[in-house]
């Protein structure tokens, strides 16, 4: 966090992203799930004092992939009901896997949680090459109950 703050004061940075929300680790004996918790608000904190997004990366639990359709819900996130009360918003992704080797597949940026408007499922194209989700000329999208317009 302090970090953060010397970064935001001295190069004004507009964002912070976060690799591994589960790996912060904080000086506590609480329980796994209340550590992840505190990290959460912490991070929450810090975005609204430095008035900068706080993008954080979270671990998805191995039973995605056991499951028929390996897309990942916001409830497959470890100690995922400390994030969703934290979180203004959650996105999850998913690439077809089907040839792990293919430089470019189908791919889905799911928008599970949003506080502050719609929720949704934008389809795109997953390029292995520059690690990067990109648009495609007709995308299909598909609702999830809020009967608000989809991303696309």
């Amino acid at each position: 966090i302090r970090v953060a703050r010397r970064w935001k004061q001295q190069h004004g940075i507009r964002a912070l992203y976060v690799d591994y929300l589960q790996r912060i680790e904080v000086k506590s004996d609480a329980p796994k799930h209340e550590r992840v918790g505190m990290v959460a608000r912490g991070l929450k904190n810090l975005a609204r004092d430095l008035q900068i997004p706080v993008i954080a990366l979270a671990q998805v639990s191995r039973a995605v992939e056991q499951r028929q359709n390996q897309r990942p819900q916001m409830s497959d996130l470890a100690d995922s009901s400390e994030i969703e009360k934290e979180a203004d918003q959650i996105m999850t992704l998913w690439r077809d896997m089907s040839d792990p080797q293919a430089e470019t597949s189908a791919a889905e940026i799911s928008l599970c949680k949003n506080r502050h408007g719609n929720i949704g499922t934008v389809h795109c194209r997953w390029h292995g090459g520059t690690t990067s989700f990109v648009g495609v000329d007709r995308v299909e999208t598909r609702r999830y109950g809020n009967g608000g317009p989809d991303y696309a």
